[in-house]
């Protein structure tokens, strides 16, 4: 698990309280950084339906209630992106009940169909509020500012989950550019890419692999839900060079969907097993449906990669 490098203003945690205020939330990113600078050149962009989106258009959301039952509410406060294309997303939870404390964990949030990895779970306790603001990972596989729709889905419920008490789920959309803009992100394929495996559920794309500025290796891939199936991939049996590399990836992509993944190995393990130069990587691809896991899974392949 990745967490995020401080980036400005937009990186810091808003957490306001006061007596209309008061929640405990923790907000994280997963693993989809690739470097410390946003790259100037080669980026993959989203496209207007009759060509670039235009650099002078920009991202606003005038604040809306998104979700609003008798004992909470979500609300969509805007949307910020700084001059380096950092992006944020400001969001008031509320519980409006007078006795129960709510938990409010973000599920999923994909641009275009694309899943997003982000992660905020916050505690808001009966009759208060609570700002937050979820950052959203840079990655120099997409620009944030080229997806025309966002979707978030959220599980609300009472503080520690019971079958007396199960969980909601809310979902809603936020349009940066207005509704029907006509923005929509376009991933251009990489003359380098590779399928590696794919199928009527599947498809694994392998972008590419290289060592950062930290000494760490980074395999990229593209996964793609084919299927009309919540899925659940995972990464086991993972070696490099034949030597057995332990690290992890794992990921869920409603039907249709498709995300960026990683396999990402520190400086400290690869130095363990005295691997300098990877030659080969190896791992057991498996995906399950979601609704039903204990199923044989839908798919359990081995993968070989030689970047």
């Amino acid at each position: 698990m990745l967490f995020s490098k401080k980036r400005g203003s937009l990186a810091k945690r808003r957490r306001q309280t006061d007596e209309e205020t008061h929640g405990t939330c923790i907000g994280m990113h997963l693993g989809t950084f690739h470097g410390g600078l946003r790259k100037q050149t080669g980026r993959t962009g989203g496209r207007l339906e009759n060509g670039e989106r235009s650099e002078e258009s920009s991202a606003k959301v005038a604040p809306y209630t998104a979700v609003d039952k008798e004992d909470y509410a979500i609300r969509v406060d805007g949307i910020e992106v700084d001059e380096d294309g950092f992006y944020s997303i400001q969001l008031t939870f509320e519980n409006k009940s007078q006795d129960k404390e709510f938990n409010f964990s973000l599920d999923s949030l994909s641009g275009d169909g694309i899943r997003l990895d982000s992660f905020i779970g916050c505690d808001v306790a009966a009759g208060k509020k609570s700002k937050e603001t979820i950052d959203l990972p840079y990655s120099e596989y997409y620009d944030m500012r080229d997806f025309g729709e966002l979707e978030l889905s959220f599980s609300v419920g009472e503080r520690g989950y019971s079958a007396a008490h199960p969980k909601e789920v809310e979902s809603f959309y936020i349009y940066p550019y207005g509704e029907n803009s006509g923005v929509k992100f376009e991933r251009k394929v990489g003359k380098d890419e590779k399928i590696l495996t794919e199928n009527e559920n599947f498809r694994v794309t392998q972008l590419g692999g290289a060592f950062d500025d930290r000494g760490r290796y980074v395999l990229t891939l593209f996964i793609e839900n084919k299927s009309d199936k919540d899925l659940r991939y995972e990464a086991e049996k993972i070696s490099i060079n034949d030597y057995m590399v332990d690290t992890s990836m794992t990921g869920d992509l409603k039907p249709g969907e498709s995300g960026f993944a990683e396999l990402r190995w520190s400086k400290r393990r690869l130095e363990e097993s005295q691997i300098t130069e990877v030659k080969e990587i190896e791992f057991t691809l498996r995906v399950i449906d979601r609704e039903h896991p204990i199923d044989a899974p839908l798919f359990r392949e081995v993968l070989t990669v030689t970047p």
